[in-house]
């Protein structure tokens, strides 16, 4: 811990991507009834003197620093709820807040609020670079724990000092120099898939979009039902629920993006690096601990869920083996410069984020949280088509994310639509449910 420390090599990638357009994570927290405004003054006060990121700022010179100021809260703005859609007007409007990460404070809230008071929205607003999902999960946690009367604010919950970097605990493998060799073999790999990919997809692949864009929000839920019998299956096909949730969205874009065609596809994971790091770095702690893996897939619309998500399963296993979620995060400030460097080929085809079950507490009373959904900032060079994915209260929820100058809301949501369909759909017969358990169990 510090007041003053240099920006982590994927901190920079981040930063760098917030140079060139808004690149936020935004989390819309839907409420029954509606918090007192002074009591949420209050909890925004005690998580930014809890938390030492909410304080800091980002100094350039030779090299970027994290610095801390001494602001004491964050901007809070009323506004009025006109229908059950509201806040995905307000999401849209924060998914493009560019941050100057030089000026603080970097993070906002938005109150939306029903003439009634019936309902509400809390919509928060950070850089991606300072925070993850787990992060904002605890803000979240400690928001609603002031709002519902509990008190937080004794002076030992109270950082002083700024939270370490990803990269400084790294275990000792992936320390310098001791990395040096794996480094440069990731390296070595990456650039030789790059270049067979781009061979194999020349001319064949959507272009980054010229001219004006706006992020659009397509929220989705699976049922209970649907959750469970998801989690079973997968389970049935011993491959993980990030393989399968990838490996829907891919069979679904290219369906509908490149009909009849049969080619790799790239598409973006992100590992949450906090408990492989030494020491391993707790849920409580706001600061932002993920990286991101692009791997490719040979993918038709009409491949197979399962055998597509068993690839994929094994695929990511042998990165996670390999250590490519440290090294990715070594080699990630390049990648950002390179993409950027060039106009002619985008980062993925798709992008997922799964978060895993999103434990918050059950307040009782008023306001309690209905739903819970997160959207970062997507801009042209970027993946295709995204989505923000976590269990809370026994369903799925995908969060998707697109440009409005890649498609038009119907084929946006039906894409959507797709995926929900290849999650949900259930063999029709007892003999296809025994053809399927036969082939994860042979």
């Amino acid at each position: 811990m510090s007041r003053r420390r240099l920006l982590g090599t994927f901190d920079n990638a981040q930063a760098l991507t917030t140079e060139h357009h808004a690149y936020n994570i935004v989390t819309a927290v839907r409420l029954s009834g509606t918090p007192d405004e002074v009591r949420l003054q209050t909890a925004l006060e005690h998580i930014v003197r809890r938390h030492a990121i909410l304080r800091a700022h980002v100094v350039s010179g030779r090299r970027k620093f994290l610095d801390l100021s001494e602001i004491s809260t964050l901007p809070l703005e009323r506004q009025d709820r006109r229908d059950d859609r509201t806040w995905v007007g307000v999401v849209e409007r924060e998914l493009a807040v560019q941050f100057d990460l030089r000026r603080p404070p970097l993070g906002r809230c938005t109150l939306i609020v029903a003439a009634d008071a019936t309902a509400s929205e809390l919509i928060l607003t950070f850089p991606h670079a300072l925070v993850d999902g787990t992060a904002v999960a605890q803000l979240i946690t400690e928001l609603v724990s002031v709002l519902a009367g509990e008190d937080a604010q004794t002076e030992k919950t109270i950082e002083k000092d700024l939270p370490t970097s990803c990269d400084e605990l790294f275990p000792s493998r992936w320390q310098r120099p001791r990395r040096l060799p794996a480094s440069l073999n990731f390296f070595g790999r990456q650039m030789a898939n790059e270049i067979a990919y781009r061979f194999k997809t020349r001319g064949r692949h959507s272009r980054p979009p010229a001219g004006p864009f706006r992020n659009r929000i397509l929220p989705i839920a699976l049922t209970r039902e649907d959750t469970s019998t998801l989690v079973r299956a997968s389970r049935t096909h011993r491959v993980s629920l990030v393989a399968t949730l990838e490996a829907a969205m891919l069979i679904a874009v290219v369906r509908h993006c490149y009909p009849g065609l049969t080619l790799p596809h790239r598409y973006c994971a992100f590992p949450l690096l906090r408990q492989y790091l030494e020491p391993a770095v707790g849920n409580d702690v706001v600061g932002c601990y993920i990286t991101v893996l692009r791997l490719a897939a040979r993918v038709s619309g009409d491949d197979d869920l399962w055998e597509l998500a068993g690839r994929i399963h094994r695929d990511l296993e042998q990165s996670m083996r390999r250590g490519e979620r440290f090294l990715a995060s070594v080699w990630s400030h390049f990648s950002m410069r390179t993409i950027f460097s060039q106009r002619s080929h985008r980062m993925s085809t798709t992008a997922l984020s799964y978060t895993g079950a999103m434990p918050l507490p059950e307040t009782p009373g008023k306001p309690e949280i209905r739903e819970v959904h997160a959207f970062v900032s997507n801009f042209p060079l970027g993946p295709q088509y995204t989505a923000q994915a976590r269990l809370f209260r026994g369903r799925l929820w995908l969060d998707i994310l697109y440009l409005d100058s890649d498609f038009a809301e119907p084929e946006a949501r039906a894409i959507a639509d797709d995926m929900r369909h290849l999650l949900t759909s259930r063999p029709s017969t007892a003999s296809d449910l025994t053809r399927e358990t036969g082939r994860a169990n042979p």
